[in-house]
């Protein structure tokens, strides 16, 4: 979720909290909607662990969920997943008072500043993640004229760039590190780009310096943005 975009969630929180109880529904539907955003940032573990709040607090202190015996979290979690887990319990306590019934009120503030705390982190991680790939930008725009004329020769159909595309995302889905995490989609960005050559997609970049504002033109004029390929890379993860 970008940050205008959640500036205008937090908002509407904030009135429709201050209508209860007529706009309940409103509010339980942006609340599911933050819950999947929170969720997203934590793919790499077990979804069961995810509607729970005991279950999610066992996940940030590496510790055995209460009454499930054996059964540990998957994984420690690192700086963006811990405060994407410390919004996803703060989003189900509120959901949990929503149902519940009356008038009661949501704790917005608490819902929007750890929804804040957890843009920031992943601004970080974004940061953190191209600091490596500065230079490979810096050659990619030096050598993406040449490579676009030799991948020019190949002419794609929109039906043949989205397969092939779709192709390429489900193979940089799957994609882990030494240790078996899940790698970040940051992280694999720049790898769509080098599939991208080796299908001949004639891809060029716009925007690297400017992750965010990053974007892959490829096959004709076809073109994929950060953002779109983030929230594809997500889709792709939770769907498996």
């Amino acid at each position: 979720m970008e940050p205008s975009e959640f500036d205008h969630v937090a908002e509407l929180l904030k009135y429709n909290e201050n209508h209860l109880p007529e706009c309940r529904d409103i509010l339980l539907g942006l609340i599911d909607t933050l819950i999947e955003d929170a969720r997203s940032d934590l793919a790499a573990q077990d979804a069961w662990y995810l509607s729970d709040p005991d279950l999610i607090r066992a996940l940030i202190n590496e510790t055995r969920p209460p009454g499930k015996g054996e059964v540990f979290p998957r994984a420690a979690l690192n700086s963006l997943e811990n405060k994407a887990a410390l919004w996803l319990i703060s989003l189900l306590a509120s959901r949990r008072m929503l149902l519940s019934g009356g008038s009661v009120r949501v704790d917005a503030d608490a819902v929007i500043s750890t929804g804040r705390e957890l843009l920031l982190e992943r601004q970080n991680a974004i940061v953190l993640a191209m600091e490596p790939h500065a230079a490979m930008g810096e050659k990619h725009s030096r050598e993406q004229s040449q490579r676009g004329k030799k991948g020019a020769k190949k002419r794609w159909s929109d039906t043949e760039a989205r397969n092939t595309v779709s192709e390429i995302l489900t193979n940089l889905a799957a994609r882990t590190d030494e240790l078996g995490d899940l790698l970040p989609p940051a992280e694999i960005w720049p790898e769509l780009y080098a599939e991208m050559e080796r299908e001949n997609m004639a891809p060029r970049e716009e925007g690297a310096a400017n992750l965010k504002a990053s974007r892959y033109v490829y096959a004709d004029q076809q073109v994929i943005t950060y953002d779109a390929f983030r929230q594809r890379i997500l889709r792709i993860r939770r769907a498996t």
